[in-house]
């Protein structure tokens, strides 16, 4: 399984890649949805994690362009946030196209 987490925060991002490491094949680690939507052209994923709010494109741009994409749109994408954890984002996510949303604590 081939994972791809979209972290703008270098120790955020690196602690999930270590965490999930144990349980995928193989994790890749990006800082925003630019460096995302660029991987992506180039390797195939079989899940995305990413944070929200990131410079350049954040994670709700990013879904828009993954779910509008024929080879990339059925990539499960779960989406976090510890700024945006109320209700309203949650139900937000997930009209975007995230299949989960999880609060970061």
């Amino acid at each position: 399984m081939k994972t791809l987490i979209v972290e703008d925060n270098k120790t955020s991002g690196k602690l999930l890649k270590a965490l999930l490491k144990s349980k995928t094949n193989q994790t890749v680690l990006v800082e925003n949805g630019l460096e995302a939507l660029e991987k992506l052209k180039h390797t195939t994923f079989d899940l995305i994690i990413s944070d929200v709010q990131m410079p350049q494109l954040d994670g709700f741009t990013m879904i828009l362009h993954i779910r509008n994409n024929a080879h990339l749109k059925h990539i499960p994408i779960i989406l976090y946030s510890a700024i945006y954890t109320n209700i309203n984002f949650e139900q937000m996510a997930l009209e975007y196209g995230a299949n989960r949303f999880v609060k970061k604590d």
